[in-house]
């Protein structure tokens, strides 16, 4: 994700979460994002996920978290604004090689 995408998410979040633990790991924090990205772009199963990312354990959280607070959407749009690819969310992802998932 490029700066100018990475502002923009940045900034969404500052307006939905409590961003207080993360000031000081802020490249901790968008590198999980560029993972669920990676994962939202390729498809793959979270678990497939590169360990440069972080957990994906932890990520497939984030992501979920984000999805039943209303925030990804929000992400998704302001990325796709700033020059990233058009994503489409997925709901009931899991871990295991049969979980499912709908495009919103």
């Amino acid at each position: 994700m490029s700066d100018r995408q990475w502002n923009a998410v940045h900034q969404i979040l500052q307006e939905h979460k409590s961003l207080h633990k993360w000031r000081s790991r802020l490249d901790e924090l968008r590198r999980r994002y560029d993972g669920i990205f990676y994962v939202l772009q390729t498809r793959c199963p979270w678990r497939c996920l590169s360990p440069a990312y972080g957990e994906y354990q932890y990520i497939n959280n984030l992501y979920a978290d984000d999805m039943a607070a209303g925030i990804m959407p929000l992400i998704v749009d302001a990325l796709a604004q700033h020059g990233g690819p058009v994503l489409s969310l997925r709901v009931g992802v899991g871990t295991s090689a049969g979980a499912k998932s709908v495009e919103l």
